[in-house]
């Protein structure tokens, strides 16, 4: 018995997860600019801080963020996935939290056990605030900023009752 191959049906498969595979931006979607934000603490990277961009105009819709890298650096992508900034004035919220593991607290609760640390942020709290933190850019092309965050900080996060 001959086996008999046909590559239409195969080429039509590929095209189609291809084609399927990427996400179209909105219709609506403004052009974005390339844009690099580095952040330091007394000149040194600010590696794996959390960054939330907000735009600050009339339309709020293309908000931005991500982690920083290594050197402190963050090209953010609009919505997560597309890369730049639209042009336009954003607050920038930045934040960088560790657990302490020596701080363990266990609690048992109807026979399950849950653990606790205490959180401390690293970075001034001040810069994750909306509306305490003072950072912002103007974006009207490609650009590159760099905030300075002061002296590396250790305060204790107290949990607010709910």
């Amino acid at each position: 018995m001959k086996l008999r191959y046909s590559i239409g049906p195969l080429l039509a498969t590929i095209l189609f997860v291809w084609g399927c595979s990427g996400q179209k931006p909105p219709p609506d979607l403004p052009k974005l600019y390339p844009i690099v934000l580095e952040f330091t603490q007394k000149k040194q990277p600010l590696a794996d801080a959390s960054v939330t961009i907000i735009p600050t105009g009339a339309d709020t819709r293309w908000f931005s963020g991500g982690n920083t890298d290594s050197q402190g650096r963050l090209a953010p992508k609009t919505h997560g996935k597309y890369p730049g900034l639209a042009e336009g004035e954003y607050r920038i919220l930045v934040s960088k939290t560790e657990a302490d593991p020596a701080s363990i607290k266990r609690t048992s609760k109807n026979e399950e056990e849950t653990q606790y640390y205490d959180y401390y942020h690293l970075a001034d709290p001040k810069y994750s605030g909306i509306s305490s933190t003072p950072l912002t850019i103007k974006v009207q092309g490609k650009e590159s900023f760099t905030f300075e965050l002061g002296a590396p900080v250790r305060v204790k996060i107290v949990p607010k009752d709910i």
